[in-house]
């Protein structure tokens, strides 16, 4: 019987490697989604996620007005399956963009208001999940504009 021999594993990228190869694969997805994406933007500030808050007798629940934007968006973004016919909604596999426009809290959490879109996208049916198997690529950027109302742009690419 022949001896297999073991299977070798390349070594691991430099760091430079890494950033060259993230960059250039980010910039492909990128132009793809100019060609292909499914765009739309939601009115007014995001709530950023919060923790649950738990009372003295031991529930939990989420703070009001997180609850009362959330329930908002997941409106807003259930119109979107109407507007998209050629997608089967919930995305198996979407890589998000969001633009945070306008004259938005600049002291709030970032990863936090990127999260209460996720999850808005995922109770409305948009998305299947918001994990990196569903989700392998998440970008948020500031537009600050004090002068104009806040919104988000939001790209699934």
């Amino acid at each position: 019987m022949a001896k297999r021999s073991p299977k070798l594993t390349p070594p691991p990228l430099s760091d430079e490697e890494l950033r060259d190869y993230a960059i250039a694969k980010y910039i492909g997805n990128l132009l793809k989604a100019e060609n292909e994406s499914i765009v739309f933007r939601l009115q007014g500030s995001v709530v950023p996620k919060a923790r649950p808050r738990v009372t003295n007798s031991g529930h939990a629940y989420m703070p009001q007005n997180y609850r009362e934007w959330k329930q908002q968006a997941i409106a807003a973004f259930r119109d979107i399956r109407y507007r998209c016919p050629a997608y089967t909604f919930p995305l198996a596999q979407a890589n998000i963009f969001l633009v945070f426009d306008g004259k938005h809290d600049r002291g709030k959490d970032g990863d936090n208001s990127g999260g209460s879109c996720n999850d808005a996208l995922v109770q409305a049916g948009i998305l299947q999940d918001d994990n990196f198997l569903h989700v392998p690529e998440q970008t948020m950027m500031l537009n600050y504009d004090a002068k104009r109302s806040p919104s988000t742009l939001i790209v699934l690419y």
